[in-house]
């Protein structure tokens, strides 16, 4: 019975999401910091997998998948023995021939089923690490030897002379394996493969029947036989159809004929309907009862064991109910001629009694979820099961049978207590990976595992790729650093000093990550500048690089102006936390940190122009102006009146002199052509991609404001963009 006496133990996984604030678009670019500089941006991996949840065994199984993401190049897929631990390092020791997910062509491939019978999982890992790749997808399969072979005897008289040609009529459905056999086998013998085997007579394969029957030659002593068929030669085939006949020398034989019926499956403790046709004379004691198939078939052994029973005339309209037994097995309605010594066994038809037919699906809204906190899980069922089943949440390492899972569970509901298909549980104290399981019953013998999906308890965030942007501000730890709101509502990290840092829990840099962007400034006014360290795991854990931020400028306003710096870092892969130690000489502020990536690739030199105090020939300059006669980059707009403030950012080796006058550059006019963002005289998927980038925000980007709004509303949103790309893609009635 269910009790509360816990264990837990479970490896907690390392892996987060730090909750990022930039602004997500649909079919959104690639997001770094500079336009031009695109980075591929890492989708994770999922993976669903449809299939048929009943193979024959040593088969194909056709897999359908709906995969999303990247997907790794040793990403794999193949059947696994259900009891094996869903690690990669077990499936991969068990599993069968796999599949590289990469390899899949649209969605669908074929798998080998395993020989042997039994519980299976199709399962999905992302990868080929022992240490690192984790399951992603599992669906469960069992394995039968039958397959669909279905087949009904008839023969034209049940009494037959020894050693006699008796023909033998047989309707065939489904697939005939070629090695399913038909034969006489003395009714007493145990209707198993191998027992029949042993005992069988002139046996014919099922392949050899022509028009739907053929002549097989009857055994030679008188007695009680089945025409048995079995759909293999194989020590685990199905008795797929037996038919009993009786021989006897007798010419006219004056006894019972019974043919009986029985549906199955049939659930525990339910009725079982028998449908019963008797012809000839029927002793008063012919009885008719339920008995283990594994006893034996005499009338003393069968009477010993019957599990209910009753006299074969007290039957009327063909029909009776006899109650099933509580446990689980195979069993067979038997029919004997009397009740004593020398009675015989005339008729019987075995069944199977299951613990339930419920069958169901379990589900958690999220897959990472904190410590002692409430879980939504949803549960849909079908089928008839007991009261006492149940579902509950249970450390991903335990065995996946009702007992281990009652002994390890952490919390735990009945079915019946949900309520429109949610019921709540609560999470562990202790970290780690949990399955949530459902069990048809609360028995550790019979009951069975019907679904499962698994989930990390963790207080730390869900994995994040360390190649998508990351807002500063979204650190999960912060030493001796503030959050600074500024203005347009842009919050960063300031009032950074020597030694202080932030941390970014569980980054996902993949296969590989070899350079970093971020966005800073550092005003003299009240920081010197420094440098910004890269960490794993520890403020004092390996360092992969360093960024150095020297000034940017000398006023208040100069540290609302954000600028770009990169670098090369140690090749760093996996998952871990990153720490951002901050560091100076001085007892000034470092920087402010906007926001920052990680990059494949080495990124190239930001050409970020910062200076110290601006060089002038006169002290301090209020107004400089530029000579009519000096080259100004055709990319810099001066309007004309503007004279530019000492603060103004000057190439560190360009000494201003203080009278310097200001040439008037006039803006070029600009072109005119609804949906030419980028005016490079054409309407293409780069107008797309610069309008996306100029909404999210963060890139260096400008556009023609006037060819931007598409639809012509005044404003520059996200319709713009949805109307531009149905332009583009035709098929809409769409004009610009």
């Amino acid at each position: 019975m269910k009790k509360k006496g816990l264990r837990l133990s479970a490896a907690v996984l390392s892996a987060a999401m730090a909750a990022v604030c930039f602004r997500v678009l649909p079919d959104t670019v690639p997001v770094v910091f500079r336009a031009g500089a695109a980075e591929t941006e890492a989708q994770p991996l999922t993976v669903k997998i449809e299939a048929d949840k009943i193979v024959p065994h040593g088969t194909q199984i056709t897999v359908h998948t709906e995969i999303t993401g990247d997907i790794p190049s040793d990403a794999w897929m193949a059947v696994v023995p259900a009891w094996v631990p869903h690690t990669e390092k077990d499936g991969d020791q068990h599993n069968g021939p796999s599949v590289w997910l990469k390899n899949i062509e649209d969605g669908v491939c074929t798998l080998k089923v395993p020989e042997e019978l039994g519980s299976f999982e199709i399962r999905a890992y992302d990868g080929d690490n022992a240490n690192t790749a984790k399951e992603i997808a599992c669906f469960p399969i069992e394995t039968t030897y039958s397959g669909n072979l279905s087949v009904k005897l008839r023969v034209e008289n049940r009494y037959v002379k020894p050693d006699t040609d008796l023909k033998i009529f047989a309707e065939l459905s489904g697939e005939i394996p070629d090695d399913a056999w038909i034969s006489y086998v003395p009714s007493n013998i145990a209707h198993t493969e191998p027992d029949s085997d042993a005992h069988n007579g002139r046996y014919k394969r099922l392949t050899e029947i022509e028009d739907g029957g053929f002549v097989i030659r009857t055994p030679n002593e008188e007695g009680n036989y089945d025409i048995r068929v079995f759909d293999g030669d194989y020590g685990t085939a199905y008795e797929v159809a037996h038919l009993p006949i009786y021989l006897t020398e007798s010419e006219e034989p004056d006894g019972m004929i019974c043919d009986l019926e029985v549906g199955s499956p049939v659930l525990r403790g339910d009725a079982v309907q028998v449908k019963v046709s008797v012809t000839g004379t029927v002793p008063n004691r012919a009885w008719i009862g339920i008995v283990p198939a594994n006893v034996e078939h005499t009338e003393d052994e069968s009477d010993k064991y019957d599990l209910a029973w009753k006299w074969v005339n007290s039957i009327e309209n063909g029909e009776l109910s006899l109650n099933a037994n509580a446990a689980p097995g195979d069993y067979e309605i038997r029919v004997f001629d009397g009740d004593g010594d020398g009675a015989m066994e005339i008729a019987n038809e075995p069944f199977k009694v299951i613990y339930s037919t419920m069958r169901g699906t379990v589900s958690t809204d999220e897959t990472w979820v904190k410590p002692n906190s409430d879980l939504t899980v949803h549960l849909s069922t079908s089928g008839r099961y007991q009261s006492n089943a149940w579902v509950g949440l249970v450390p991903h390492d335990t065995e996946h049978t009702e007992e281990e899972s009652d002994k390890n569970d952490v919390s735990w509901k009945w079915v019946g207590d949900a309520a429109d298909g949610v019921i709540t549980l609560r999470t562990p104290g202790t970290e780690g990976l949990y399955d949530v399981r459902m069990y048809d019953g609360d028995d550790a013998n019979m009951a069975r595992e019907v679904a499962f999906c698994t989930l990390t308890v963790s207080s730390k965030t869900k994995p994040h790729s360390a190649f998508e942007m990351i807002e500063a501000e979204t650190a999960e730890e912060l030493s001796g650093i503030r959050v600074a709101e500024q203005k347009d509502d842009l919050t960063v990290l300031g009032y950074i000093e020597n030694g202080d840092y932030a941390v970014y829990q569980n980054l996902d840099f993949g296969s590989g990550a070899k350079g970093f962007r971020m966005q800073a400034n550092s005003s003299a006014v009240t920081a010197s500048g420094g440098t910004a360290e890269l960490h794993l795991d520890s403020a004092d854990g390996k360092k992969i690089g360093s960024i150095d931020v020297p000034l940017t400028g000398e006023t208040e306003e100069d540290w609302l102006t954000y600028y770009p710096f990169s670098g090369e870092i140690t090749e760093t892969k996996g998952i871990h936390d990153l720490y951002i130690v901050f560091r100076n000489d001085t007892d000034r502020c470092v920087m402010n940190l906007d926001k920052f990536v990680f990059t494949k690739e080495v990124p190239e030199k930001e050409p970020v122009t910062t200076t110290a105090p601006v060089q002038t020939t006169t002290a301090p300059v209020t107004t400089t102006t530029v000579p009519a006669t000096t080259t100004v980059p055709a990319t810099t707009t001066v309007p004309a009146t503007t004279t530019v403030p000492a603060t103004t950012i000057v190439p560190a080796t360009t000494t201003v002199p203080a009278t310097t006058t200001v040439p008037v550059t006039t803006e070029p006019e600009k072109q005119v052509k609804i949906g030419d963002v980028n005016e490079d005289g054409s309407i293409d998927l780069k107008d797309v991609t610069e309008l996306r980038r100029y909404l999210t925000g963060g890139w260096i980007v400008t556009v023609n404001k006037i060819n931007a709004d598409v639809n012509k509303d005044g404003g520059i949103d996200l319709k713009d963009v949805v109307i531009l790309r149905r332009y583009l893609a035709g098929g809409w009635d769409i004009t610009l």
